[in-house]
């Protein structure tokens, strides 16, 4: 067996992220990390173009597991199900598919499904309670063979809410307290709630991408040229130094657009949860890339994922590479690459 786990693969939008752990006898470490601007994967040479890069920052083999797009083909839907008590014998795995084949508008053996246990909502009937997330299956298939006429072994296709609470796990809050996690990325952010056992709610806000905002108010289109108003806000060159009040200025409203949106998702979606479940809202984790993070001013109620804060994710960085991405910019790749085929075999030293 392979000491290198398989390469935990975010990419349904713009952005790739890549994140490769290599296993030992105490769990495993961090051995390479990737977040790269590279348009979506929409044909083999791209994503054979991806794994060559890949390569060059030091990844290993071949094998990845897929992080599934929460919109467009292959994506995932979700949703909250209550269904007959298990004690009755009622067949519930079909049960789930036959009504999220209902909500997607799919046959139900068209449905690749997972589900867990949730709490009882607030004053539901007595039942079997359930957060689903289904995919049409032929859609991943194909999705699955664009990646492996690349070159690259799919060993699992991840739905995103799985990553994010196995990125985080041991962030989460312990017992039956809510755990709210709120993903920043260009083309959405992404809200997971979870128990210390499971995913309980899964949602997705396109109006708090980053792009969306950094489109409207700096009239960037991609990452790396809003990497360049930033690092230009933060200091200008010499012909810049006259746009650069009205530069930093929009710089600024940026940030302050993208704070006003988290704190009125998490205001808003904490009082929900805690009145849907009635349960405690114990901790919020926020994930973003840098500078993103920082710049939020995430209050102190809030566990921040900041850069080189891998410890707190229980993952050994002994080797690992100087310049790895923070945390939050790689989240989803990071639970991809944890996923339970990592601990296939025996660990190696």
């Amino acid at each position: 067996m392979s000491r290198y786990a398989p390469i935990g693969l975010d990419w349904s939008g713009p952005i790739a992220a890549a994140v490769q752990l290599r296993r030992a006898r105490r769990g495993p470490r961090l051995h390479a990390a990737l977040r790269l601007p590279v348009g979506p994967p929409e044909t083999a040479p791209a994503i054979t173009d991806l794994h060559r890069v890949l390569w060059r920052h030091g990844f290993e083999g071949s094998d990845v597991v897929l992080t599934l797009p929460t919109k467009g083909t292959a994506s995932t839907i979700s949703g909250a199900l209550s269904l007959p008590p298990r004690s009755c014998g009622a067949p519930i795995d079909q049960l789930a598919r036959a009504e999220m084949a209902r909500v997607a508008g799919r046959p139900a053996d068209a449905l690749e499904l997972e589900m867990w246990d949730i709490p009882a909502p607030r004053r539901a009937a007595a039942g079997c309670h359930v957060l689903a997330v289904a995919a049409t299956g032929a859609e991943v298939a194909a999705r699955v063979a664009l990646f492996e006429d690349a070159g690259l072994c799919v060993a699992a296709a991840d739905a995103r809410a799985s990553a994010l609470c196995r990125a985080t796990e041991s962030l989460r809050a312990p017992g039956p307290d809510l755990t709210i996690v709120l993903e920043l990325a260009w083309d959405a952010a992404h809200l997971v709630a979870a128990t210390g056992d499971a995913p309980v709610f899964e949602r997705r806000i396109d109006e708090l991408g980053i792009g969306a905002h950094a489109a409207s108010i700096l009239g960037v289109s991609d990452e790396r040229a809003l990497e360049r108003r930033l690092s230009g806000a933060a200091a200008p060159g010499e012909h810049d130094r006259r746009a650069a009040p009205e530069s930093a200025a929009k710089v600024r409203r940026l940030f302050d657009a993208l704070r006003a949106g988290v704190r009125d998702e998490i205001g808003l979606s904490a009082s929900y949860l805690a009145h849907q479940f009635d349960r405690r809202i114990a901790r919020v984790v926020l994930a973003a890339p840098p500078p993103f993070l920082d710049e939020l001013g995430a209050p102190a109620s809030i566990e921040c994922l900041r850069a080189g804060n891998w410890g707190s994710l229980s993952i050994d960085t002994t080797g690992a590479p100087d310049r790895a991405p923070a945390p939050g910019a790689v989240l989803a790749a990071l639970g991809a690459s944890l996923h339970p085929c990592l601990a296939r075999g025996k660990a190696a030293a």
